[in-house]
């Protein structure tokens, strides 16, 4: 797990956001807000919608880090340079791209949340 749910002050927001890592996926966690269903998360756990909101981002930060991370060990492993796909998907040279030991990347410049969701999506559908 990356820092984002370690940074999360109050306990129980950090607890629904460390079960919120374990129990969905990137893609479930990019999903459009479920009023109904966040509304029963909030009661069942006793947090705000503010609360739910920092515990899912912070949720799918972490997952999306941690995949970057384990992609990039995966390429690592079999000899193959982790920045190649990067740098297909965002159209920059290898060279200027760089992933760091907290699972961010750098491809022409730092990619934000959603390019990396958008690359995991990307790379699943072209690779597997």
């Amino acid at each position: 797990m990356n820092n984002a749910i370690r940074n999360i002050a109050d306990d129980t927001t950090r607890a629904f956001a460390e079960a919120c890592y374990d129990q969905n996926s990137i893609s479930d966690l990019m999903g459009e807000p479920n009023e109904y269903s966040d509304g029963i998360d909030c009661k069942q756990w006793g947090i705000t919608l503010d609360q739910h909101r920092e515990a899912l981002a912070a949720a799918l930060n972490d997952l999306l880090h941690d995949w970057v991370l384990e992609y990039a060990e995966g390429c690592e492993s079999n000899g193959v340079d982790p920045r190649g796909a990067i740098a297909e998907k965002f159209n920059v040279m290898s060279d200027y791209v760089n992933v760091d030991d907290e699972g961010d990347v750098y491809a022409g410049r730092w990619l934000t949340n959603e390019q990396l969701a958008d690359f995991v999506e990307w790379y699943e559908r072209t690779y597997n």
